[in-house]
């Protein structure tokens, strides 16, 4: 470390007071704490303020705040090429943060378990970017920088791309709405007389419920059946229908939908598709398209239309059987849509 040279000197009077002493020996203090060594340039302590000229070539492993804690860790890499340049910038323009090094070295982020949380990967050439914009009431993700700029989304491999809106607003594609889909896991219709799926979720607007040989054990007269409900539950009311069976029609309100009438014959396995639609949602009206055929014993084929009126949002159906059946084989699946 370089000589401390300093001129004392007696502004008034002949005596050298011992506070005068003192104020020597803290300058003397002061300047080992915080002088640089000329040698090997390191800071030995202390605060380095209002410095004047310039800093280069400064190693440094940690800063600190004035509490002692780490405000920013650097940790070295061997024969280093690549680094982080932070620069700043005129009025109107934006400061900058860039690698810098080889050509065409992108910008790496890592959480504190080492992975890898945005992989920020350069083009040679580049001039169309992503740009991020917060607002008022829409944040944005855009792409910048040409006049007709594509931005491209894309999964990797086999992976699926995915627009999920966990919210209870709108997916939306330019004006118009993201259809959104979902599914029940299969229902199995081997036991009991009915079977409810409760899942459908508020925002649904088509139903489709798909039997896949669907049967019953009784040799009674029992019919297959459908009913909707809300968070209230089952409605068995007011069931408008008409339907065509066994070469003939019917039609009225009842207390179910009879997606297939009445067999006395156990050997009768469904398949087929029922279609629900919201036609009306002031007074959440459903409309029903259904066919449903037998896939074994007596050929046959019922076809059923007509609408039902909840009381409140359709979130739940019930499939099950009368005339004292039981389902004995089978399952369905519910699909919706909005």
């Amino acid at each position: 470390m370089a000589d401390y040279t300093s001129t004392y000197t007696k502004t008034t009077g002949n005596t050298v007071e011992a506070s005068d002493f003192s104020t020597e020996f803290d300058a003397i203090e002061t300047m080992s704490q915080t002088k640089v060594d000329e040698t090997s340039g390191t800071l030995t302590g202390g605060t380095l303020t209002n410095c004047t000229g310039s800093l280069t070539n400064i190693e440094i492993d940690t800063i600190e705040d004035s509490n002692n804690n780490e405000l920013l860790d650097f940790v070295a890499t061997g024969s280093a090429v690549n680094n982080v340049q932070i620069r700043n910038n005129s009025t109107g323009n934006q400061p900058v943060i860039e690698s810098v090094g080889e050509s065409d070295i992108g910008l790496l982020l890592r959480d504190s378990n080492n992975n890898e949380l945005l992989d920020l990967a350069p083009t040679a050439s580049a001039t169309a970017q992503v740009q991020i914009s917060n607002g008022v009431a829409v944040a944005s993700v855009a792409a910048s920088g040409l006049t007709n700029a594509t931005l491209n989304i894309d999964s990797a491999g086999t992976g699926n791309l995915v627009l999920n809106n966990t919210a209870t607003g709108d997916v939306v594609w330019g004006s118009s709405r993201v259809a959104r889909y979902g599914e029940s896991s299969v229902t199995a219709t081997t036991s009991g007389t009915s079977v409810i799926v409760g899942s459908i979720p508020d925002w649904a607007k088509k139903v489709r419920i798909v039997l896949n040989g669907v049967s019953h054990n009784a040799s009674l007269s029992s019919s297959f059946d459908l009913r909707l409900g809300d968070s209230g539950g089952i409605e068995a009311t007011t069931y408008d229908y008409t339907e065509f069976a066994a070469s003939s029609y019917s039609n009225g309100t009842a207390t179910e939908w009879t997606i297939y009438p009445a067999t006395n014959e156990s050997a009768v396995v469904l398949s087929g598709e029922i279609n629900l639609c919201l036609s009306n949602s002031s007074i959440n009206k459903w409309t029903i398209s259904s066919q449903i055929g037998t896939a074994a014993g007596t050929a046959g084929m019922s076809m059923v239309t007509g609408g039902k009126a909840l009381s409140g949002t359709l979130t739940q159906i019930q499939l099950f059987v009368t005339g004292g059946a039981d389902f004995d084989a089978g399952n369905f699946i519910v699909y919706w849509e909005r």
